[in-house]
């Protein structure tokens, strides 16, 4: 018996040409009824790799070419790791998870048992939560919170200069922020909203010192240079737009005249036309 489902397999292959296509063919009806019909969609996504070993690995790009064809339903094993952070970073890298929350709060404190990134983590001591008057500013800024920032630098700046504000709060909280994202416990879209919540309390510091007049303290002067022979003029722009109009006539031109369509060559003539339109302009300066 054993004997003959070997030969079995040998002489068809569990992957053969006919069983690939036929499961390109279900990613495409996917897509299909997605964009012809406008109807939901169910699929067992396993059975795929009915037979093989490390089946996850074929369920898993196999659910990821369904999801990306319009897939809304998947029969599939929820207690699998693979398939559910499939799940969750499709809905990361297709927009459905706005600023990654829910891929974050499930995998922010995940890391590869076996990595030395594992070890690490382990020694990291954890940071003690922020204390004092500015504890609070402290812990808004680090949570991304911009409305709640704002107006607690607004509360403190009615006791405390606005300086100190900015020395004592909002620097610690941004380089807290910082420390936290470079050993891992902090992403990038928390980094983006804890910047955002640190800009809107330096907004309430501007204004604050505006009104008493400190920002108009002299602080130096500033040297701008730029370099020797580069090209800065406001027709800039008007060459970028002229390139491709004059690519696009003399293309035209050659169709109707010459009956010769013109393929990467227009490319060159862009760059060509462009060239010399910023080097009219260099040599009128």
């Amino acid at each position: 018996m054993g004997g003959r489902l070997l030969r079995a397999w040998v002489e068809k292959p569990l992957l053969s040409k006919e069983k690939i296509e036929a499961r390109l063919a279900a990613v495409e009806a996917l897509e299909r009824c997605k964009k012809e019909l406008g109807v939901r969609t169910i699929l067992g996504v396993s059975n795929i790799s009915f037979g093989l070993p490390c089946r996850a690995y074929l369920n898993t790009i196999f659910l990821t070419l369904a999801l990306d064809a319009g897939l809304d339903l998947a029969i599939m094993d929820p207690a699998s790791p693979e398939m559910m952070a499939a799940i969750s970073a499709y809905a990361v890298l297709s927009g459905r998870d706005r600023q990654c929350a829910a891929y974050i709060d499930r995998y922010a404190g995940r890391v590869p048992a076996a990595s030395t990134l594992a070890r690490m983590m382990e020694s990291v001591p954890k940071s003690a939560p922020p204390q004092g008057a500015y504890g609070a500013l402290l812990k808004a800024v680090e949570q991304g919170l911009r409305g709640e920032s704002a107006a607690l630098t607004h509360q403190l700046l009615e006791k405390v200069p606005p300086l100190t504000v900015v020395d004592e709060a909002l620097i610690p909280a941004l380089d807290a922020v910082g420390g936290k994202y470079e050993r891992g416990q902090l992403f990038l879209p928390q980094l983006l909203q804890a910047a955002s919540a640190a800009q809107s309390a330096f907004e309430e510091i501007r204004a604050a010192m505006a009104k008493d007049g400190s920002a108009a303290a002299d602080k130096g002067r500033i040297v701008l240079a730029t370099v020797k022979g580069d090209v800065h003029d406001k027709l800039v722009p008007v060459v970028c737009v002229l390139s491709p109009v004059l690519s696009w006539v003399l293309q035209w031109a050659l169709l109707k005249y010459c009956d010769y369509t013109m393929s990467f060559e227009l490319l060159l003539f862009n760059a060509a036309f462009t060239v010399i339109g910023l080097l009219l302009l260099r040599k009128g300066k």
